[in-house]
């Protein structure tokens, strides 16, 4: 299991929280203001307040998650996401899973926030479900959920996994965008002596 150590949604949290994107070993097998019309009289016009904006809260978590689907038309991929459990402590979906992550102030796939979508290159020696996201590059376009919102991909690139954590784009607070983050290892930067992969893939898309 490969194991990263990521910041609770860094640039918030000074705490440290473990996680990991773990197989893929190389082996064998906001309220509008409303307001009141003028009256031509003496009583002082109606005042009007404002719904103020819940405080930030880095380790807030979806209420009844739901599994939503996935696709990815140049990959040639359609395939169901779960809610992983809540905040949970690795980023580890089960073989031939994708898992969106539940915890942290990460949101389910679609919402206004960030979330984030993991699944692996490979099992042991055999391809799993996202085998082939090293081919999704900026301005391909994919859709989530069963009635489809398109998202265009912004960025995509390859990092090593300890570098990870001190990505704003993944991690950092969001309240008006809504972003997905598709995670999975890498042969890139080669294997530990875990024999885990040492790097991730990760595409940054928005919604437009």
């Amino acid at each position: 299991m490969t194991r990263i150590m990521a910041r609770a949604c860094a640039l918030v949290a000074a705490s440290l929280v473990a996680f990991s994107l773990a197989a893929c070993a190389n082996t064998n097998d906001a309220a509008p203001e409303t307001t009141s019309p003028p009256t031509p009289t003496t009583t002082a016009p109606t005042t009007t307040t404002e719904t103020p904006t819940p405080p930030y809260d880095p380790y807030a978590t979806v209420e009844n998650p739901q599994p939503t689907q996935l696709k990815i038309p140049s990959l040639g991929l359609d395939h169901p996401v779960v809610p992983s459990e809540t905040n949970a402590e690795a980023i580890d979906p089960p073989k031939g899973t994708l898992e969106w992550y539940n915890g942290l102030a990460r949101v389910s796939p679609g919402d206004v926030g960030t979330a984030i979508i993991s699944g692996h290159v490979a099992w042991g020696s055999k391809p799993d479900i996202f085998q082939r996201l090293s081919e999704l590059q900026t301005g391909q376009t994919f859709t989530i959920g069963d009635n489809p919102q398109a998202f265009t991909v912004t960025d995509a690139f390859l990092m090593h996994k300890e570098e990870l954590p001190d990505n704003n784009e993944v991690w950092g607070e969001n309240r008006d965008t809504r972003r997905i983050v598709l995670i999975t290892c890498d042969d890139a930067l080669g294997y530990g002596s875990d024999g885990h992969r040492t790097a991730n893939y990760v595409v940054i898309a928005e919604a437009k």
